[in-house]
């Protein structure tokens, strides 16, 4: 069987996981955004995502702003990486990954 290696895949597949776990439908749906949204600013594979790439990330966070125009809050940053952890603590799981980063 070969291995899902595009982030797409890799992010629905992690997504059923939630889903089998029986999580919260928003839950879920805040996760698939933050994922989608992180995977479409980091642009390269994320198994190969290290930890300048989440600086990166976080300062892209940190300067964007709201629907209102607003910084975003720190429960929002929080959430995105909640998200983010969460996904490659799956991944790592999964033999995807050698470590958490």
């Amino acid at each position: 069987m070969e291995r899902i290696t595009d982030n797409e895949s890799l992010i629905n597949l992690y997504l059923e996981d939630m889903q089998c776990k029986l999580l919260i439908k928003r839950t879920v749906e805040n996760y698939k955004s933050c994922l989608k949204i992180f995977s479409k600013i980091i642009t390269k594979p994320l198994i190969e995502v290290d930890t300048k790439d989440l600086r990166g990330f976080l300062l892209i966070l940190k300067n964007k702003k709201n629907r209102n125009n607003n910084d975003y809050s720190f429960s929002t940053i929080s959430r995105y990486f909640t998200a983010i952890d969460s996904f490659y603590e799956f991944l790592e799981m999964e033999g995807y990954i050698e470590k958490i980063i």
